[in-house]
This record gives structure tokens, C-alpha cells and sequence, in this order.
């Protein structure tokens, strides 16, 4: 056999190369992580990925599969681009205090976490907060945070007071700038107290969010799945549910916040803003899904829209079963324009109201300062049967659209000029745009002089 490789020869090199890999990757536990307290080993190995005295790329984080690492203060990662904190399939134990967040990420661009599930044993702030700092003397280290990335990423709040919020684009410093575009896709954030997802300045815009399901904590009084509180937000599909307060919840838009392929259980409002004058557009817009009203608010009021708009709902479908004596579920759409002036926008189409019932009410509630545009919408009857909706909106029925001869009458015919209804059976004459009957149905925009069709 001399000259010849033996067998265990060649078992001892192959795994004498993976033993090396294995060293070689940035795991905290190569800097001594012990039991009852994971947060330094884990700093330290944070502290190893990012380069000294060169442009900041991080390099990788990486757990132990089926490891759990007890945490008790925040790690912080600042002025980096790109680099993975990967969990690896282990837990993040919180059992720090409950005034910081888990991870504090300051000035990075395209930070990823992933493969991470926290479990919060004692009250925590934030599993993330992202914010903007104040820069260093070393232009090189000067990152704009932007484009961060959390995905696959499972965050338990375990019960009531647990976690306040799950992840925050926060103004820590004070500085309203950057802090944008980041993605959240395919997790879940369990049991929240405040918000699921806070957005808490101007400038933090044009967020992204796929496939995130978020529920609050039982109990709650006040929660939301998205607190907007400035900034804006793309938000598509997801499962979204027992939120006390809203599952969007918006203080202001600074850009134009979309809804896409919504589904929410057991919540108490699916759009709410603050009351109170405004003038400055409000751009809301929702496509698709589902909100179901097992645990409306005792008001009825599903949407509470104080704002100019325009909001529009096109393809929504509100269903379940209204309790006896309960509030029936409206669309809310009350503008107050400053000192009078201004009129809000609201569009509301295709919509599918199946919540069965055998009386009429005002399914939408709007007031003076409203340009309404409404039709295409169906409604269910307490027989099951699907109906065009002959719901009000104070006192004028527009949610399946009107007659030529009801635009001609009071109340329709007082109506303000620049509101716009669908007319079902209504023309328009060739030579003037006026509208007339016995057409095939057109949108009739009110004028001073009169309605006129296109």
C-alpha cells in the first residue's frame, strides 16, 4: 500500500477542510457565548465584519442552527453597506430591559437580516430600529441609510406589553433625512402592543412590504399593523389581524401610500387618520382584498377619513356577520378643508359589500367637502343574493350608481359642483356633454349649470 492513499486517510482530510470552513465562517460563538448572556459574543462578531480603515462593506453574521442565544442589551451595527446577519435557524432570546431595541441599525445601506426568529421574554422596545445618525471625521464611513432588508424573519411578542413595536424607521438624532426604501417580505411579527411597522419621520418613504403577516397582542387597545406617522409605504398582501386601533394607521403621507391584496380578521378599523383641518394632498389607495368585520369598531366605522384624499378603493370586499344592535360598517370620508377651502377626493368602485342584512343604511358617509366618484359596487342581500348596492351616502344613493331621472331631483340635483356619480342609464348629448337618459350608463360630473356625462 506504500505510495497509495488509504481510505481513512482520505476521511481525515475531508473532514479536517470542513472542520476549517466551519472556523473560518463569522459566528458569535467563536468568541465564547454563554448562557445566560449572548450579547457580547455577538457584538464581537458583528464588530469582526465590518473592515477598519476602508469603504465599510459588512461582510456576514452567521448563527447556529438550532442555538438559542440569550440577549440582554441592543447590538448595534452603524456605516455599512450591504453584509447578511443570518440567524441560521437559531432564536434570539430577549431578557434585556424594556427601553432599546434588540437591533440598533444606524446609517446602512442593504443590510440584510434573515433566517432570524426572536422570542421576547421581558418587555422590548423594538426587535429593529433603523435610523439616520449624525456623521463621523471619516467622509469614507458616511452612509445614507437606505435599501435594508429583513426577510424570513419570525419576531414573537409572546403576550400583551411584550413588544412595543416591530420594526421602527425612527428619528432618533432628530435628522428627518434618508432612512427609505427598505423591504420587509415573508414575516411575521407576532403580538404587538403599539405597531407591527413604525414610520416615524418625512423622510422615511417608499417602504415596501410583501407578504408580511402581523397580529396584535389580545388585549390591546390601540394597535396597528403600520403606524405612518410621516414618510410612505407600499403594502402587499399579508395576513393582518386583531389590531385595537387600525391596521393602517396614518398621520400623514409624504408621497403616496398603496394597499394591495389586503386581509385582515378580528380588527377594529382597517384605515384610520387623525381628525382636523388639512389642505395638503393625502394620497391613499387600496386594490383588492378583504377586511372582515367580526370586531369593528362600536362606531361602524371601518375607514375614518379625516383627510383631503384622494383616497380610492377599487375591488374591495368587506364581509362577515354584524352582530345585532352593533354599528353597521361605513366608509367614513369627512374632510375639513382650512378655513373651507379645498375639497377631499374620494373614489369608491368595484367594491364587493358582502355583509348581509335586511334594512339600508348609509354605507357611506361623506359631507359637503366631497367629490365623490362611485359605481361597479355589489352588494349581498340577508337572502345571500348579490344585488347592485342601494346603500346611502347621507341620505343619496350612490354606491351602485343612479338614475337620469334621480340627478334631476333634490337631493342629487343640490349637490355642490365637482362631484362626479355613476349614471346608469344616462348619455351624453353629442353637441353640448349634457347628460340624458336612455343610454348605456356614463360617469355625470356636476357642474354650475347642470350634470354633464363622459
Amino acid at each position: 500500500m506504500s505510495g497509495r492513499w488509504k481510505p481513512t486517510a482520505l476521511l481525515l482530510l475531508l473532514g479536517s477542510g470542513s472542520a476549517l470552513s466551519a472556523q473560518s465562517e463569522n459566528s458569535p460563538d467563536r468568541f465564547g457565548c454563554i448562557a445566560t448572556n449572548a450579547t457580547p459574543c455577538w457584538q464581537a462578531a458583528i464588530r469582526e465584519a465590518m473592515p477598519a480603515g476602508r469603504t465599510p462593506y459588512f461582510a456576514s453574521v452567521t448563527g447556529t442552527a438550532g442555538a438559542t442565544y440569550v440577549m440582554r442589551d441592543t447590538l448595534i451595527i452603524e456605516s455599512a453597506y450591504g453584509g447578511t446577519i443570518d440567524g441560521g435557524g437559531s432564536v434570539l432570546e430577549w431578557q434585556g430591559p424594556p427601553d432599546r431595541p434588540l437591533f440598533l441599525v444606524k446609517n446602512t445601506q442593504q443590510m440584510r437580516f434573515t433566517n432570524l426568529r426572536i422570542v421576547v421574554v421581558t418587555p422590548l422596545e423594538a426587535a429593529f430600529e433603523f435610523t439616520k445618525a449624525p456623521y463621523g471625521k471619516d467622509p469614507v464611513r458616511n452612509v445614507a441609510p437606505s435599501l435594508n432588508v429583513i426577510d424570513s424573519v419570525r419576531i414573537e411578542g409572546v403576550k400583551l406589553g411584550n413588544l412595543r413595536y416591530g420594526v421602527r424607521f425612527s428619528k432618533r438624532y432628530g435628522i428627518d433625512e434618508d432612512n427609505d426604501q427598505s423591504t420587509i417580505m415573508n414575516t411575521a411579527i407576532y403580538n404587538v402592543t403599539e405597531a407591527a411597522i413604525s414610520i416615524e419621520h418625512t423622510q422615511s418613504q417608499h417602504h415596501h412590504f410583501y407578504a408580511v403577516k402581523a397580529t396584535g397582542a389580545e388585549g390591546n387597545q390601540n394597535a396597528s399593523f403600520v403606524r405612518a406617522d410621516g414618510g410612505s409605504f407600499s403594502s402587499l398582501g399579508g395576513f393582518h389581524g386583531r389590531f385595537g386601533g387600525a391596521v393602517y394607521s396614518i398621520s400623514s403621507v409624504y408621497g403616496t401610500d398603496l394597499i394591495v391584496d389586503e386581509n385582515s380578521e378580528a380588527s377594529a378599523r382597517f384605515i384610520r387618520t387623525p381628525a382636523g383641518s388639512a389642505s395638503f394632498p393625502f394620497p391613499v389607495h387600496v386594490v383588492g382584498g378583504r377586511f372582515a368585520v367580526d370586531r369593528l369598531a362600536s362606531d361602524g366605522k371601518f375607514i375614518d377619513f379625516h383627510r383631503m384624499g384622494p383616497l380610492s378603493i377599487d375591488g374591495l370586499r368587506v364581509d362577515g356577520i354584524v352582530p345585532p344592535g352593533a354599528a353597521r360598517p361605513v366608509i367614513s370620508f369627512l374632510p375639513a378643508p382650512v378655513n373651507g377651502n379645498g375639497q377631499g377626493t374620494l373614489a369608491v368602485s368595484n367594491m364587493a359589500f358582502t355583509v348581509p342584512s335586511s334594512v339600508f343604511w348609509d354605507v357611506l358617509v361623506i359631507n359637503g367637502a366631497t367629490r365623490l366618484t362611485s359605481g361597479g359596487n355589489a352588494c349581498v342581500d340577508e337572502r345571500g343574493s348579490v344585488t347592485p348596492c342601494r346603500g346611502l351616502a347621507n341620505g343619496i344613493s350612490n354606491m351602485g350608481g343612479i338614475s337620469f331621472q334621480e340627478i334631476s331631483v333634490s337631493p342629487i340635483r343640490d349637490l355642490a359642483p365637482g362631484h362626479s356619480l355613476f349614471c346608469e342609464d344616462c348619455a351624453a348629448d353629442e353637441s353640448t356633454g349634457a347628460c340624458i337618459g336612455g343610454g348605456q350608463g356614463r360617469f355625470a360630473h356636476k357642474l354650475r349649470s347642470g350634470w354633464t356625462c363622459k
